[in-house]
């Protein structure tokens, strides 16, 4: 295999769903990526690059990651499932 970078992520969402009228209706309370693996609590890189990825490069792609999975909540919660998704889909 050819990799420029390999990482290990665990992705965890919460949410209440309701089907109602046969509409799915669904409130995201979470959602988190994190760190997964062999050392995950101590790692500085990912698990394998090829490119010049230093500690500082990783904190701040966590940084990143966490903001989008903000925005990607926000986007299932407002845009996604604010009136429900009509079944069947």
């Amino acid at each position: 295999m050819n990799y420029l970078i390999y990482d290990e992520m665990h992705m965890e969402t919460e949410f209440n769903v309701e089907i109602s009228q046969e509409v799915l209706l669904a409130e995201f309370i979470s959602l988190n990526m994190f760190k997964a693996g062999e050392n995950k609590d101590t790692r500085k890189q990912p698990i394998f690059t090829t490119l010049p990825f230093g500690p500082e490069e990783y904190e701040d792609f966590w940084d990143y990651i966490n903001i989008k999975m903000n925005k990607w909540l926000d986007f299932f919660n407002n845009e996604v499932f604010a009136s429900g998704v009509p079944l069947p889909y």
